[in-house]
């Protein structure tokens, strides 16, 4: 597995828990692009929320992983 780049790391330190983010809350500079990219690596997923109403990207483990590698 790869290491987190400077943005990504940023993005993966932004996750509090389980907690759901919304695009426009990650550091600034983060692109659709770097989202994407962290999605095919596994490190963060999209979710819908039907409890919360929330939709957004949650942090996974890999991503925990990724994030203290």
């Amino acid at each position: 597995m790869r290491k987190p780049n400077s943005r990504e790391m940023k993005v993966l330190q932004h996750f509090v828990g389980s907690y759901i983010e919304k695009p426009g809350a990650f550091p600034r500079g983060t692109g659709r692009k770097t989202l994407d990219d962290m999605v095919a690596m596994g490190w963060i997923v999209w979710v819908e929320s039907p409890e919360t109403n929330e939709e957004g990207y949650q942090i996974t483990e890999e991503g925990e992983r990724a994030q203290y590698a």
